[in-house]
């Protein structure tokens, strides 16, 4: 089982699967698991939109 907390980011055009289904599934298989999904991203959100993605990651790890 996933003990650790984690941050999955997921671009919004995802070509390979819905990326709000998949962020909803981790959810509920992973509870300590936070999902984003990247407006206007694809695939690669951390080269779409860096500054976005960043601030997602610098939020997170502010929480923890």
């Amino acid at each position: 089982q996933f003990k650790v907390p984690a941050l999955l980011v997921f671009g919004e055009h995802e070509l390979l699967y819905d990326p709000w289904k998949v962020a909803r599934r981790a959810e509920k298989i992973i509870p300590v698991i936070e999902t984003d999904v990247v407006m206007g991203a694809g695939h690669a959100a951390i080269y779409d939109k860096p500054e976005m993605v960043n601030d997602l990651v610098v939020d997170y790890l502010q929480k923890a």
